[in-house]
């Protein structure tokens, strides 16, 4: 990983180093830390409603549907060709499978809360699995993606397109050949 410090913030370019792109990593780490202690704060709910066995498969499969659709987005970001993101679109479409599901299942027979709790609490999968779900796809995204303006096509990606036609008093100014 290579870094330079740019007004007090670690930056690194990461494995697609030709295209550019440079992520804030303590920006990162900081987006991942707050997301990962939210996610641990809805499974600690989990304790006093004594399910937490069921809650644990819930998170870790919302976990990484969420996940997945974050790396599906970022490949997105990441892919010129039309057929590729059309593929992946069809990828993170498929991650919302187990939230319409409602899979692994977890139902309020499950939850036991305590008396005098609030109704509410009987919804806590169904809570969980979106929360989980939207937690876990900002890191993937963020950390892979390609944030920034599309890299100009160079001459041999592009052949197909039209050259320009540079106005003679134009060519003539810079010192180009026209044709």
């Amino acid at each position: 990983m290579s870094g330079i410090r740019a007004s007090g913030t670690i930056i690194r370019q990461d494995a697609f180093e030709s295209e550019g792109s440079v992520v804030a990593v303590s920006s990162i780490n900081r987006m991942a830390m707050v997301c990962g202690g939210l996610i641990s704060g809805l499974f600690a709910l989990s304790i006093p409603l004594h399910c937490y066995q069921q809650a644990a498969g819930v998170t870790l499969v919302s976990a990484c549907a969420g996940s997945g659709l974050g790396f599906a987005l970022a490949m997105i970001t990441r892919t010129p060709k039309p057929l590729f993101i059309y593929a992946w679109l069809a990828a993170a479409a498929l991650t919302f499978l187990p939230l319409f599901r409602a899979w692994p299942p977890g139902d309020s027979f499950d939850v036991t809360p305590w008396r005098g709790a609030p109704d509410i609490l009987f919804n806590y999968f169904d809570f969980l699995r979106g929360g989980v779900f939207l937690l876990a796809m900002p890191y993937p995204f963020a950390a892979l993606g390609m944030h920034g303006p599309d890299p100009l096509p160079t001459e041999n990606q592009d052949r197909s397109a039209p050259k320009t036609q540079i106005p003679p008093e134009t060519a003539a100014e810079s010192g180009r050949h026209i044709e």
